[in-house]
């Protein structure tokens, strides 16, 4: 009868003991259960904040192509801007050297007439 009770206590012992290994695995299981939805869910953001931050980048390089082609689109009318200022210039001031051999011409024209009358 000893042997028996010596028994029932070892075995209740090892009851207690798989009762208190059930509570740490079901304990351990739901924490680990936790911690997997808090990484998906830092997962799922972090894949969201990739997609904006893309997104993002996406819009940066196609607004610096159109900035750039209204840079090079502005560069083309300021030269072609200066290039017709200059064909200007250049007409301008040839037309200024005819007048001024005309004006000569006029005024030394004007003064042999004025001494052919005065003789």
């Amino acid at each position: 009868a000893k042997e028996v009770r010596l028994l029932q206590e070892v075995l209740q012992d090892k009851i207690r003991e798989n009762e208190v290994s059930a509570t740490m695995l079901h304990e351990a299981k739901h924490a680990h259960k936790d911690a997997v939805k808090h990484i998906n869910q830092a997962l799922h953001n972090a894949r969201g904040m990739a997609r904006t931050k893309h997104n993002q980048w996406l819009e940066a390089t196609k607004r610096v192509g159109t900035l750039d082609a209204q840079l090079h689109s502005l560069k083309q009318a300021h030269e072609d801007a200066e290039s017709t200022l200059k064909s200007e210039l250049a007409e301008m001031e040839r037309r200024m050297a005819r007048q001024a051999t005309e004006s000569k011409k006029h005024s030394t024209q004007l003064t042999l007439s004025l001494k052919h009358i005065q003789t």
